[in-house]
Formats: C-alpha cells, sequence, structure tokens
C-alpha cells in the first residue's frame, strides 16, 4: 500500500476536481478542496487571483501534493478576453507553484492538449508547441510560468478534452453535443466531422495524477511532462451519434461535415502520447489507470438526460381524480416585493432573484385547484397564471433571454402546472391547470421554494421513476413531474436539460393527442422557447410557426392561444435583431390581447418593444411605447407604487438622456 499523503486539489467544484476529491480519497489519501465561487461540500474558498490568499491557504494546510485543476478552460472566453484567460490560466498557476514551493508541496498542474497546433500527431511531451487559440496560448504560459517559479521541480499533465458525471449537460464540451441530438425535431443540423478528439473520463486523468504523486512519494527527483489520454478518436459528429445511440433516439437529422471549421481555428487532431507516463508507472510498479470506454462513461454521465429523455409513454388511460391544497407563497432575493397570490384552493408560487417583482397568480375554474410558478433570476417581472382546464398535458413557458409565455394544459384532477421563467429582464408568463400535488411533489416545490434546485431535482427525479414504473394511465402526472423538472432546469440553467424535458412533453401531448391539437401545440410552444437559451433559433422558429398554424386551425386567427406563440416569436426575433419580423408579432399579439381583454399582458408587450426599440436607436418609438404601457396599466388599476409603473416613469428620463447622448454622437461625427 502506498503512504498516505495530504493532497490539496484546486478546482475542486469543477468537473476534474469532483473527480480529484473523490479519487484522492478512495486511494486513502487525505484531500482538502478549493473553489472561488461554488464553495460547498467542505470546500475552502480560494481565490488564484491573490496571492497572498493563495500562500496563506497553503501555509495553512501544508499539503504534500496539489493538483492544480482550476482553470478557464471554456475557449470562446479566452479567445474573448485573453488578458483575463492569462489572469486565471498562467497568474493562478504562478500563484500556486510559489506557495507550493514555499511549504515544500510539489505541483501536479493540469495542462491541454491545445497547446499543440494538430498537425502533426501523436504529440510527446517533448514535441514542439504551437497553440492556436488564446485557451491553448494561456496554458502553455501557465506551463512555463510553473517550470519558471519551480525551477522545473514541477509535474505537468496534459490531457485531451474531459467528460464524467456533470452537474449540467454544458458542463463538458464532450456531454454537451447532446444538444445537437435534443430536441428531434427533424431539421437538419451539420456537425463538425474534421477534428479529432480523444474524450477521457475525469477518472481516469485522477487516477494519472494519484499514480504520477505516488511515484513522486517514492522518488523525490520525480519532475517533467507528461501526456494521459484515451485512446478512442471520434469527431463531433461521432460522439453526438454516439450519445443518440446512448439515449435510443434518432441521429439521421445529423450531417457530417468534413470541411474545417469557420471562424476560430482548431487544431485537427492533437493525438497525446502517453507511452511516457505508462513506462514511468511500469518502473515504479505502481497500476496503470484503467481506461473507461467513451460508451460506458458517457452511458454513466449522461445518466440524469437518460431518466427524462425516454420516459415510458402509456397507451391510452386518464389520470384518477385529485386535488390540491392552496396557498400562496412569495419569495424574494433581490429586495424588491414579490408576491404570491393564490385564490380559491389555488397554490401560487412567486420567486425573484434579481430584486424585481415576481407574481404566480392561481385563478381557479370549474372549482378545481391551479398550480402557477413564477420566477425571475435577472431583475425584472415574472408571472405564472394558473387556469383549469380539460384533460391533457402541457409544455410550460420559458423565458431564456427576455421572458416568454407559455401555456400548460391538465385535467382529471392530476397533470401539470403552469410555469414562466425569466433570466433576462422581461416578463415570462406561463399557464397551467389544475392538478393533483403529490407529498414528495410538494417537498420538492419547498426545495424550490427554499432556493435549493439541486435537492428539488433529486426529489423530482425519484418521482418521475416512480411515475415511469406505473405504467398505463399516468400521462398527466408525469407530465406534472416533468413540468416541475423544467423549473429545476431553468433555474440551474441546465438549458441542454431543459430542452430534452420540453420534448418529452410534446412526445406526451402528441401521444394523446396527436399533431393536430391545440395542446401539442402549446407543448411546442414551450419546446421552442426552450432551444432559445441554445441560440438554436432556426428549430425554434419552426416549431414556433407550426404551433401558430395548430392554434389558428383549431380557433381561429383571434384565438387567444396565438397571442403568446407570437409574444415569443418575437422576443426571439428581437433577440437575434430581426426587428422588422418582431413588430408584426408583437402588433398582432396586442390586437388579440386587446380582443380578450387582457391589458396587463398588452402592457408588458408595449414595455418589451420599447426595449427593442431603444435598442434599434428609434428613441421616439421608444417613447411612444413607454407611454402606452403606462396608460393600460394605470387604467388596469395598477397603483401609482407598482414597480412596473415605478419602471415606466424612470425610463421617460434614461430615454431622453439616450436620446440626447445619440443626437450629440451624430453631430459629433458630422462634424
Amino acid at each position: 500500500a502506498s503512504q498516505e499523503m495530504k493532497i490539496l486539489v484546486t478546482g475542486a467544484s469543477g468537473l476534474l476536481g469532483r473527480s480529484m476529491m473523490r479519487i484522492c480519497a478512495e486511494a486513502g489519501h487525505e484531500v482538502t478542496g478549493t473553489a472561488r465561487s461554488r464553495v460547498k461540500d467542505g470546500l475552502k474558498q480560494m481565490d488564484l487571483g491573490s496571492p497572498q490568499e493563495v500562500a496563506a491557504l497553503l501555509e495553512e494546510i501544508h499539503p504534500d501534493v496539489v493538483f492544480h485543476a482550476a482553470a478557464e478552460r471554456r475557449p470562446e472566453v479566452c479567445d474573448r478576453d485573453p488578458g483575463f484567460a492569462t489572469q486565471v490560466n498562467a497568474g493562478g498557476t504562478e500563484a500556486v507553484c510559489t506557495a507550493a514551493r514555499a511549504v515544500g508541496a510539489w505541483v501536479v498542474a493540469i495542462s491541454t492538449d491545445y497547446v499543440f497546433d494538430g498537425s502533426n500527431p501523436p504529440y510527446a511531451p517533448d514535441a514542439k508547441t504551437n497553440p492556436l487559440q488564446e485557451y491553448g496560448v494561456s496554458k502553455l504560459a501557465a506551463e512555463q510560468a510553473a517550470l519558471r517559479v519551480t525551477d522545473g521541480d514541477v509535474g505537468i499533465l496534459r490531457v485531451p478534452v474531459l467528460y464524467g458525471p456533470v452537474e449540467s449537460i454544458d458542463e463538458s464540451a464532450v456531454t454537451a453535443l447532446a444538444r445537437l441530438v435534443f430536441p428531434q425535431t427533424g431539421i437538419q443540423k451539420e456537425v463538425d466531422a474534421w477534428s479529432i478528439r480523444y474524450p477521457t473520463h475525469v477518472d481516469d486523468i485522477s487516477w494519472a495524477c494519484v499514480r504520477l504523486a505516488e511515484c513522486r512519494a517514492k522518488d523525490k527527483t520525480l519532475k517533467g511532462i507528461w501526456h494521459w489520454s484515451a485512446q478512442e478518436k471520434l469527431t463531433k459528429h461521432g460522439i453526438a451519434e454516439l450519445i443518440a445511440k446512448i439515449l435510443s433516439v434518432k441521429s439521421d437529422h445529423l450531417l457530417p461535415n468534413t470541411e474545417a471549421p469557420a471562424g476560430v481555428p482548431r487544431p485537427r487532431d492533437c493525438h497525446l502520447d502517453r507511452r511516457g507516463l505508462e513506462a514511468l508507472f511500469a518502473t515504479h510498479g505502481v497500476s496503470v489507470p484503467r481506461e473507461t470506454p467513451l460508451g460506458e462513461g458517457l452511458d454513466g454521465a449522461l445518466a440524469r438526460l437518460k431518466r427524462v429523455s425516454k420516459p415510458r409513454v402509456p397507451a391510452g388511460g386518464r389520470a384518477a381524480s385529485g386535488s390540491a391544497g392552496g396557498g400562496g407563497h412569495g419569495h424574494s432575493h433581490g429586495g424588491q416585493p414579490c408576491h404570491g397570490h393564490g385564490q380559491p384552493a389555488a397554490p401560487a408560487h412567486g420567486h425573484s432573484h434579481g430584486g424585481k417583482p415576481c407574481h404566480g397568480h392561481g385563478e381557479p375554474q370549474q372549482a378545481k385547484q391551479a398550480s402557477a410558478h413564477g420566477h425571475s433570476h435577472d431583475g425584472k417581472p415574472c408571472h405564472g397564471h394558473g387556469a383549469a382546464a380539460g384533460a391533457g398535458a402541457g409544455g410550460g413557458g420559458h423565458g431564456g433571454g427576455d421572458g416568454g409565455h407559455g401555456h400548460s394544459h391538465g385535467g382529471g384532477g392530476e397533470g401539470d402546472g403552469g410555469h414562466g421563467h425569466s433570466h433576462g429582464g422581461k416578463p415570462c408568463h406561463g399557464h397551467g391547470d389544475p392538478q393533483g400535488v403529490s407529498p414528495l411533489e410538494r417537498k420538492a416545490l419547498q426545495h424550490i421554494a427554499a432556493n435549493d434546485p439541486v435537492a428539488a431535482e433529486k426529489v423530482l427525479l425519484e418521482v418521475l421513476k416512480e411515475k415511469e414504473a406505473a405504467g398505463e394511465g399516468n400521462e398527466t402526472s408525469l407530465a406534472q413531474t416533468l413540468n416541475m423538472l423544467l423549473m429545476v432546469y431553468k433555474a440551474t440553467e441546465n438549458f441542454a436539460e431543459m430542452a430534452a424535458t420540453s420534448e418529452k412533453l410534446v412526445g406526451l401531448n402528441h401521444a394523446m393527442y396527436g399533431d393536430e391539437h391545440p395542446r401539442f401545440a402549446a407543448a411546442l410552444n414551450g419546446l421552442a422557447f426552450a432551444l432559445c437559451p441554445l441560440e438554436r433559433f432556426e428549430e425554434a422558429e419552426a416549431m414556433f410557426k407550426r404551433a401558430l398554424k395548430l392554434q389558428e386551425k383549431a380557433g381561429g386567427p383571434d384565438n387567444a392561444e396565438i397571442a403568446p406563440i407570437l409574444h415569443n416569436m418575437a422576443l426571439m426575433y428581437r433577440n437575434t435583431e430581426r426587428f422588422a419580423e418582431a413588430e408584426p408579432c408583437y402588433t398582432r399579439a396586442r390586437e388579440i390581447w386587446t380582443k380578450s381583454g387582457n391589458m396587463a399582458h398588452k402592457a408588458l408587450s408595449y414595455k418589451d418593444s420599447m426595449t427593442m426599440y431603444e435598442a434599434m436607436g428609434d428613441f421616439d418609438k421608444a417613447e411612444g411605447d413607454r407611454s402606452v404601457a403606462l396608460e393600460l396599466l394605470t387604467t388596469a388599476g395598477y397603483p401609482a407604487q407598482h414597480p412596473w409603473i415605478q419602471e415606466l416613469i424612470a425610463a421617460r428620463d434614461h430615454l431622453k438622456e439616450a436620446k440626447a447622448k445619440a443626437s450629440a454622437g451624430s453631430k459629433d461625427k458630422g462634424q
């Protein structure tokens, strides 16, 4: 048995860091982890940007070995801000190595295959480096800093793209490819089949680091640069096809693109030669880390997505009648009012995380209950409205940038609620129907209300598993749980999982009603909005248009269900700067809301287009829409102290100042 070591892991809240913490403990070593922002589960806070803080913490812990995994690993962030990337990756590495040397600790610094240009694989540790991207440049600078401040007495381990048990699908560039697999819209997508990758499980890297540290414990002269990598090679297209196979879905909409990707240059094949490290392990008599087969590793990494990607769709049947108690709950995390309104036996929940009002309203109909949930994470109003309707299972409404409208329908006393979520500062509305909520689901809602989405997800996945095992007759009940999962994934910004869950709601509606029913259209609306945060606008637009046609066919051109779809389309067009297409969507939605007497939604639409016109530089139109929104809210009886009223009043001076600045800028250019 190897001698117990005291190991410090930086970046311990990240994908690799979490694995290192677990593997070090399994190997019988004492392990302490640090994190900068996600400080939880006993981790210690440490800011790599403060050398004094780093030195103090290492002096306190006095580790034998430091596994330095903390880094800015996102290539797009590094390319956008190279100075920041260098500060975090090179500056942080220098601070850790300097502090480690002061306390006699040896450092294993994690680096990347992106220090090579990918033109002449496989790469030995002493091969010529030539990074093509700022990420690789910053990591090469980190290697050089580590070698400089330790006089070469350091271990540098270069690794390829990593994956493992992710907290969100986007945490790994490998699992993020599930975004291409879901939803199954039938719209063809070209996927990179030019770049060759070697996806490696984080546990394999963690074991390599542990074995390397154990070798160092036997030989204090050990130092150098090593490589560790899986040997399976796939393109992104190949990985996406494998993910589709694991999730038992089609992949024929994914088209291989064998041309070099446009934009920032990417290395084609950075295959790392690991034979040097294998020989080192053999020399020192330590076991070589097992290479996790990619299929096996992805199956585990995607376990959560698998549970929501293919729940059984019962053949026929309806849920048994049930009821739910009422109550109103309001939660504020930003210092502004947050209201939960429950009308007779209608639970309503409002949550604000950005300092602005967030309202949940339950509107009973047919003497049944309605659950409604509104969540705001960016400082603007977000509304959830519950209204009873017929049987069915619908999809929620999601605002992934500026809010949105979604309708959800359930019946028979059990089904799904309606959820509106805003992360971009504009109203978001969700409409839900009367449902029976199980004790576990109530517990999940309590976790959500307490801003603990991780605990809520754990409970809801347990409920989902039970409902899947129950068999036929629980479509609406299953949809209810999926809708609650949508709330969780939205709160944690797991947009890929949110889209996958929304797709399942579309599947439930399709199974019960077919692809012409308005309930199917409402679910399509929710799925389309879920795609917007993933920037899958082409697919979203196709779904919005299909949902619009279905609702028009079912209820005519003035159908009230059309307005939310139009508003969501307007937001999508606005966020993609297709302003000319956004304007008619706003106009038609307002006409429908005028006929239905929904002045509040009409006012909020004017508030939203006010922002659009300001972005366009048309301050006169922005002021016009501001005035109309203010008049509508006042006429509707909103008090003068209401935050929306206050916001619109404040916007007047803001627009005047913006117009004056724009005018002054135009004059300066003309001189």
